[in-house]
């Protein structure tokens, strides 16, 4: 269709349209974020989309934590130790006094549901508290909408609470970031 110097042409005048839509906008090309005041052109993605295992590996996660608890309370906290960032070193005795300082609670059951449609990347996320408080967390970091609940023995039926917590994936496995000091 497009022949020698008709081609050429077409091509020629296809940049100046795309010249004439961007002199619209505002910025440099050194610019992370291009604006247009035409509202032609979108913003960039600063995150990748979630993949589909991924996705799969974190609503695991959170239903094997609600399982755990059910096995019993060293099982849960067990459970902790063994799904944590694996940075943040965190031990038996470490989530027993600072989390139960009382000690164990019987019957305890920390249940926990991961949205599966609210998983979004969050590259370059900073772990917000502890030793590794400000680093960027390593693997592919996500944000997710979780329903929590804490049932114990003898106590009503409580409300959850949504939360938004964040997963990485390391080599295949994921982990939480739940803090011990």
């Amino acid at each position: 269709m497009w022949r020698g110097k008709s081609r050429a042409r077409w091509v020629q005048l296809t940049a100046g349209v795309i010249m004439v839509l961007l002199s619209g906008c505002t910025g440099d090309a050194t610019s992370e974020t291009t604006t247009s005041t035409s509202g032609i052109l979108a913003q960039p993605s600063t995150t990748a989309p979630p993949e589909a295992s991924d996705v799969e590996l974190i609503v695991d996660l959170w239903q094997r934590q609600t399982t755990s608890w059910v096995g019993g309370f060293d099982a849960g906290v067990e459970f902790w130790v063994d799904n944590n960032y694996p940075e943040m070193n965190c031990t038996f005795s470490d989530y027993m006094s600072s989390r139960f300082p009382t000690g164990p609670v019987e019957g305890l059951i920390v249940e926990r549901i991961a949205d599966p449609d609210s998983v979004e990347r969050d590259d370059g996320w900073t772990i917000p508290g502890g030793s590794l408080e400000g680093e960027v967390a390593q693997g592919r970091v996500y944000k997710v909408s979780v329903e929590s609940r804490r049932f114990e023995a003898g106590e009503p039926t409580p409300e959850p609470e949504t939360l938004e917590l964040h997963v990485t994936i390391i080599e295949g496995e994921p982990y939480f970031f739940l803090g011990c000091s």
